[in-house]
Order: C-alpha cells, then structure tokens, then sequence
C-alpha cells in the first residue's frame, strides 16, 4: 500500500512533462514559463514537507496519508477546470501540500513498523512504487492527452487518487505507535534544532541531499544529452525512462536487501563511489548510444541501492525525531531535483554536455564522504509494534 502512496507523489509530480508545451500553447504562456508549473510543485512541497512534521505527529501516519491523498485528488480535479495559468499554477501548489504530507508520514510509517534489520527490503518495495511512476505514468500521460486532452491526465490523477485515498484508510493500520511519537507541543524548531545538532543525522541528510542532487543532474538532461550526442528520436528517448526506472527498482530492491543483510554503512558507502563511475562513464567514455544505456542503467542501480539504505538509517539515527528527520529528508529531495537541474544546466552552457556525469560524480562523491566521515553503522533492533500489526510496503 506505501508503494502506492509513492507511485501517486511521482506521477503527479512528472506526468506534465510530456505534454508541457501543449499546456503552455492552450493557456497562452511560453513553455519556459509553463515550466513553473513543475517548479512551484517541487518548490511547495519541499518548503512545506519541513514544517508538516508536527501535523503528522498530532494527526498520525494514517490520517496524514490519507488527507495528503485527499488534496492530491482535491488538487488535481481542480487542475482539470482551471480556466487560465495562474489557477493551474495555484492548484499545482496544492498538489505540492499533498505531497509535503505523504512522503514524510510514508518513510516515517516504514521505521515505524519494520524492524531495522528488515528496513531496507521494505524501503525497497516502497521505491518500486515510486520507479514505476515514471515507467508507467509518463506514456499513460502522454497516451491520454493524445486521446483527449492535457486535462484529462489531471482526471485520471485525481480519480485515482479519490480511490487510493479510500483504499489507504480502510487498510492502513489503524494503531499508531507511541515509543516514536514526537511531541507537537515540543515546538517545530526546538525539533529542528535537536535533529540537526547530531552529527550524524545532519551529514546523512547531507549525504542524501547530495545524492538526490546527484541523480537529477543526469536524470533531468538524460533526454537532450541522448538527442544531442547520438541524434536518437523522441520514441526511442522513452526507453530511457524504462532503464532509469528499471535500474533504480533493482538497486532499491538489491541493495534494500544486502543492507539488511551486510550493513546499510557498507552498501552506501560502495554505491557512492559505484555511482560515480559510472556516472562519468556515461557522459565521458561512450561512442554508442547502446553503451550509454548500459552506463545509464549501471549508474541508476547504485543510485537506487544508496536511496533505499540511506532513508533506512535515516529512520533509526534518532527515533524520537523519526518525523522531523523524515521531513528535513523529504526537503532536501525536493530542493535536491532543483540544484540538480541547475547544476546540469550551468556544466551544459559552459563545458558542453560531456561534463553532466563528472558534475553528477562530484556531488555524489562528496555525499558519500560527508557519511563515510560522520554516519556510524546502526545495529539495534528497532522493532516498536508486533509484526502482526506491521503495514504493507
């Protein structure tokens, strides 16, 4: 069900993309300025994911997720009668609220009711859910708008989302748990302040920030880079979402399980350095298209083994403050998409599209040694319901 819950965030965040420009000539905008459509939901749901901790806490996991779903619907019905760009451009804020809710209270649920040594499968299974977003929501986007219309991929977003929000609340556990529970009256910002005071739990955000920035320095340019370097057309340039997508489900889901396995500290620390590699193999030392698939494919297996490790620890470095850090986390992809892009975008116009993957390598080279340096590996059992009650990934 949590898989579901990540699936929904991704593919309303990305299923404009294809048909941007379509949306930009119907409302009479330019496409660069149809692009904040994208930009105000990543921008709203990363300041809002830092504050909505304390909702989450007063509310619960359950009921956090379920109205998170409930503006999304909300949110994305309204998007289909918006008459102009500035009330698009508003209901594309909202959407981000519902996602500030969701991704928090679902990783959070995760470190709630699965013990750390099962953790990492768990996580795994949830970015499945999320991987499949692209995978799966971009073409279904684009075929709906070809058959319809823009609006009718926020239709189909907003039923779905109608359904899964009644579906999460007769599935989801209804227990929430106590030995983790953060204390609202506590204040937001004490909360804040004593998340980031430890050491360890801010280098691993740091870590994960640098990582997210990482992944989106490739990912937003992957299209133009294959078009550009290799002449590829725009049908071909969709198998590129499937070899993310399929990369980033094995890493999640193989490196989720040797965490468990062997340590979250070791499978990190080598898919940093993993990611790198092959990050700047990408972009440096392919001639063919065909060897650039299999560098973009090897560069999102160690990307998905980091995620899935790394929000593992972050869920245990300090339970009591599981939601805080959860939400900081949450931020930090939010603004990590954003200084990836401009990363990329700045490497693109002053060396040339051969220095996305060393731009790529180098963020994630320093994420990995901010958690080498500061992250110990974390080995108590933090198991604080019966697995009976435990809810499905």
């Amino acid at each position: 069900m949590l898989g579901t819950v990540m699936f929904t965030i991704v593919f309303n965040s990305m299923v404009i993309t294809p048909v941007l420009a379509d949306i930009a000539g119907d409302l009479s905008v330019s496409v660069s300025v149809g692009g904040l459509l994208v930009t105000v939901n990543a921008l709203v749901a990363g300041v809002m994911a830092v504050v909505a901790a304390p909702l989450i806490s007063r509310i619960g996991r359950r009921h956090s997720i379920v109205l998170g779903m409930v503006i999304l619907s909300a949110s994305n019905l309204a998007s289909v009668a918006s008459p102009d760009f500035l009330t698009l451009l508003a209901t594309r804020a909202i959407a981000g609220l519902g996602a500030a809710l969701l991704a928090p209270a679902v990783f959070v649920m995760v470190g709630d009711y699965f013990s750390y040594e099962q953790r990492g499968r768990a996580i795994g299974l949830v970015m499945t859910g999320a991987s499949l977003g692209p995978v799966l929501g971009l073409p279904a986007g684009a075929v709906l708008a070809d058959a319809f219309s823009w609006r009718a991929i926020f239709l189909v977003i907003g039923a779905l989302c109608a359904l899964f929000a009644v579906l999460l609340y007769r599935n989801l556990p209804k227990q929430e748990p106590t030995a983790t529970e953060e204390d609202p009256a506590a204040g937001m910002v004490a909360n804040w302040s004593a998340a980031l005071r430890s050491r360890p739990v801010s280098a691993a955000l740091l870590a994960d920030f640098m990582g997210f920035a990482s992944w989106y320095v490739v990912l937003t340019f992957m299209g133009a880079f294959f078009r550009e370097e290799y002449g590829l057309s725009t049908s071909v340039l969709g198998l590129l979402t499937v070899a993310t997508g399929l990369g980033i489900i094995t890493g999640s889901n193989g490196g989720g399980r040797l965490g468990d396995r062997l340590g979250k500290r070791p499978i990190i620390l080598v898919s940093g350095l993993a990611g790198a590699l092959f990050g700047t193999l990408l972009t440096t030392a392919a001639p063919w298209p065909a060897l650039a698939m299999v560098f973009l494919f090897a560069f999102a297996v160690p990307t998905g083994a980091r995620m899935a490790s790394s929000r593992a620890v972050l869920t245990e470095l300090s339970p009591p403050l599981r939601t805080t850090i959860m939400g900081i986390n949450t931020a930090g992809l939010q603004f990590g998409v954003l200084l990836g892009s401009l990363a990329g975008a700045l490497a693109i116009d002053w060396v040339g599209y051969a220095y996305l993957g060393p731009t790529a390598a180098a963020f994630c080279l320093l994420g990995t040694l901010a958690f080498w340096l500061e992250v110990p590996e974390v080995t108590r059992t933090s198991a604080h319901i019966p697995t009976e009650t435990a809810a499905t990934p």
